[in-house]
């Protein structure tokens, strides 16, 4: 019988992450670094869209909730496609809370502890408006960023200093967080 390795399946997806991410920008120099970052985005997309079921989508977009409050553009969101969307065009999405199963906001770099607050602060503020359908509906909320020079030490005091205080439920907090190709923490909450 023959014994998976998931280390070194999960190692290949990082390593064609990392190969194609500089693509682009070897051929454009820095002409455009806004235009990189989607790009990245893009690569991030079409690799998570391989594992999704076929009844999930993904897309860059907005999400509406039921009060008719809005977020603020959100990198990635994958939502349950058997219900209907409010708008789409290409892979740009406006969709409603109750459809959103995770959202992700993806970075180029992340360079000191006061921008990834910041960036965790964000993603919590637009999950706070994607309620939830049952009371212990976990909405995935991530960030993935690309090249991060921050230690685990530091990343961890940080963010469990911010965790303390933060009014955001459970539910919707920001549980993952991938910073370059070595850093990957999920927080559990009880």
């Amino acid at each position: 019988m023959t014994e998976q390795n998931f280390k070194k399946f999960y190692e290949s997806i990082n390593g064609e992450l990392m190969a194609i991410k500089d693509r682009v920008r070897s051929l454009i120099g820095d002409a455009n670094w806004g235009e990189d970052g989607r790009y990245r985005e893009a690569i991030l997309k079409n690799v998570i869209s391989r594992f999704l079921p076929k009844k999930y989508s993904i897309g860059t977009g907005f999400v509406i909730n039921r009060n008719k409050e809005i977020t603020k553009q959100i990198d990635i969101i994958i939502y349950d496609n058997s219900s209907p969307v409010l708008f789409s065009e290409g892979d740009f999405v406006i969709v409603l809370a109750s459809n959103v199963k995770a959202i992700i906001e993806v970075k180029s770099s992340i360079r000191n502890t006061t921008e990834l607050i910041n960036i965790v602060k964000n993603c919590e503020e637009n999950a706070k408006k994607i309620e939830a359908i049952a009371l212990y509906d976990r909405l995935f909320n991530g960030i993935f960023c690309y090249d991060c020079d921050l230690s685990y030490e530091v990343i961890g005091a940080s963010l469990k200093d911010y965790f303390e205080f933060t009014e955001c439920s459970i539910f919707r907090k920001v549980s993952n967080i991938s910073l370059g190709n070595k850093t990957f923490l999920h927080v559990w909450w009880d």
